[in-house]
């Protein structure tokens, strides 16, 4: 459904069809002055959280919530085709399926400094 992209100082999440960028996290120059440039991520398991690696030995934790802010059934895309709008279908976590693309935030929830080095 989604995916991740990560540079040394940000990160993008990425709806994957249609292909639409969602929101872009970008940490700021203290932030990675403190914990270092992002390296390597990985999603937790239920797609919730965001375990960012960084460059000082640091893993940023980052979660992943819808935006409620966000008007239209919190989409930030609803595609329509012909004159008739379809029945909206769910997916079994309540959002729309590949007709929309949810509008989703990423909120750094807490870092951690590790005292060994992180393997990649």
């Amino acid at each position: 459904m989604f995916f991740a992209v990560i540079t040394e100082n940000s990160v993008t999440l990425w709806y994957s069809k249609p292909c639409i960028q969602i929101v872009c996290h970008v940490a700021s120059k203290a932030f990675v002055e403190e914990v270092g440039t992002f390296r390597q991520a990985e999603w937790k398991p239920d797609c919730s959280m965001l375990a960012l690696m960084t460059s000082k030995r640091c893993v940023v934790f980052m979660r992943k919530e819808l935006d409620l802010s966000v008007q239209n059934h919190h989409c930030l895309y609803v595609q329509q085709e012909g004159r008739v709008t379809p029945i909206p279908r769910h997916n079994i976590n309540g959002i729309l399926d590949s007709d929309s693309v949810p509008a989703y935030k990423l909120t750094v929830v807490s870092h951690l400094v590790l005292s060994a080095p992180i393997s990649w």
